[in-house]
């Protein structure tokens, strides 16, 4: 019951922090999905309702066969829930912040072949920002766990 009411105040606290985060879009999302499996959650917000559904499945599907083997190797302590946020809004391709990565559906529609780019940022979420990194390092880590997840 403790592991519940605990895994439940988590998720509330994801929630409010994503609201917070991602500012004025907090409210008019498109479409929300929470996915469960095994030990791990995704929640999947959509802003976009050109997204592709295609690209919606590989991105779930490549969140549940990198992270929990990425948890297991580097950080078995990692976050358990992790938000995607499809966001038309954001310019860059993809960045990681407190167990949320958000994404630009404009460049998954011109690059549909960048479904690792999951890899990258989920590995950012496995590294744990809590503690100073350098930069280069954890970005070095990332996209060799990338390159290497996909070659497999």
């Amino acid at each position: 019951m403790k592991q519940q009411l605990a895994g439940l105040l988590a998720l509330a606290m994801t929630l409010g922090a994503s609201a917070m985060t991602f500012g004025a879009y907090a409210q008019d999302f498109v479409t929300r999905d929470s996915i469960s499996k095994g030990r791990y959650t995704l929640i999947f917000v959509n802003r976009d309702q050109g997204f592709s559904q295609e690209t919606k499945k590989e991105m779930i599907d490549a969140f549940f066969t990198v992270y929990p083997r990425e948890a297991k190797r580097f950080n078995k302590h990692t976050l358990r829930t992790v938000t995607f946020l499809i966001d038309p809004g954001y310019k860059g391709v993809a960045e990681t912040d407190n167990g949320r990565a958000r994404y630009n559906p404009e460049w998954l529609r011109k690059n549909p072949e960048d479904i690792d780019v999951v890899t990258h940022e989920v590995m950012h979420i496995v590294q744990d920002y809590r503690h100073a990194n350098p930069g280069w390092l954890t970005e070095g880590i990332a996209d060799y766990v990338r390159y290497v997840s996909w070659r497999q």
